[in-house]
């Protein structure tokens, strides 16, 4: 039976309306759990039945015992007033909280999900062994706290944290493994000589693959990162756009045991004071470079074939 074109645009256009008056039924309406949420189990139960329209709101940091497994199903998870508005600024009463928490030895896993803190210590304070897989951690008092622990990102994005260091992610003495990330908009308030770390401040180790750093601020020193007496490992990686307005001259990256591989850091600047003494400023206080696209940098940095200086007309892939 063959269909006329009157019929076969009569049909086209009933699905197009149909279509268009289910996005606005209520099953695809914003999804908001808070009734005081502060168990696993009650997490739990909302979470199975979320999708990315879900909000879950907690009243207080929820313990994560070993052998947990969050999937999200793309909900997001936070407090009931983060710490970080939606404009970007500081809220007026955040809640005084984080969301998770994950004890020594207490092995976890926490996928598709974003997850928002109060003014608590971070979003995710970890001492255990946790494993974070297309995670959003945005508009916390710092995203991510590694204290002691083992923390594995794949696939994440920290996003609008501050702290006084360390304001997307904070590795005190553990080991924090990064692959294909992202962090952007993080701000490190502090003023103090050791404060620092716009997107991240280790003290551990710190090992990035494939990671992107753009766009943080930090009022001391490392915009992006901030090596303060850790090691850390860049790979395959871009860390760009950073600024530093301290008193310090170290625009992305500060401390010397860094280990920079077949990445690209250029166009990090350091601002003192927000004023017109405005210089480049990549790696600084030493580092050891492989293969990569460097601009500004110290002279005690160690080079081997990179590309530094200015890179404009130059080939950056030539061998």
């Amino acid at each position: 039976m063959k269909m006329g074109k009157k019929a076969f645009s009569y049909l086209l256009s009933l699905s197009l309306i149909v279509g268009t008056l289910s996005g606005l039924l209520p099953g695809t309406a914003m999804k908001v759990y808070a009734d005081g949420i502060n168990t696993l189990s009650d997490l739990q139960t909302a979470l199975d039945e979320a999708d990315s329209n879900t909000e879950i709101i907690v009243s207080g940091v929820i313990d994560l015992p070993s052998g947990t497994n969050l999937d999200g199903h793309g909900a997001t998870v936070r407090v009931e007033t983060p710490y970080v508005d939606a404009n970007g600024l500081f809220a007026d009463n955040p809640t005084s909280s984080g969301v998770f928490r994950v004890k020594a030895s207490n092995v976890v896993k926490i996928s598709n999900m974003t997850i928002m803190g109060g003014k608590g210590d971070a979003a995710i304070n970890n001492d255990g062994c946790l494993t974070l897989t297309n995670v959003t951690l945005m508009r916390s008092n710092r995203g991510l706290k590694n204290s002691s622990g083992s923390t594995i990102l794949k696939d994440c994005a920290i996003v609008r944290n501050s702290a006084d260091y360390g304001g997307g992610l904070l590795n005190s003495s553990g080991k924090v493994v990064m692959d294909s990330c992202s962090f952007s908009e993080n701000i490190g308030v502090s003023t103090r000589d050791w404060g620092g770390g716009g997107a991240a401040e280790n003290n551990g180790s710190m090992y990035l693959n494939n990671t992107v750093m753009s766009n943080n601020i930090n009022d001391e020193c490392g915009a992006a990162i901030n090596n303060y007496r850790g090691k850390l490992y860049i790979m395959n990686s871009t860390i760009t756009g950073n600024t530093a307005i301290g008193n310090y001259n170290t625009g992305a990256l500060r401390q010397s045991s860094v280990y920079i591989v077949n990445s690209i850091i250029t166009d990090n600047i350091h601002n003192q004071g927000m004023g017109t003494n405005v210089i480049s400023s990549d790696v600084n206080d030493g580092g050891n470079l492989y293969y990569s696209v460097v601009g500004q940098h110290s002279n005690s940095t160690n080079i081997t074939k990179c590309i530094t200086g200015d890179v404009t007309g130059k080939n950056v892939f030539a061998s």
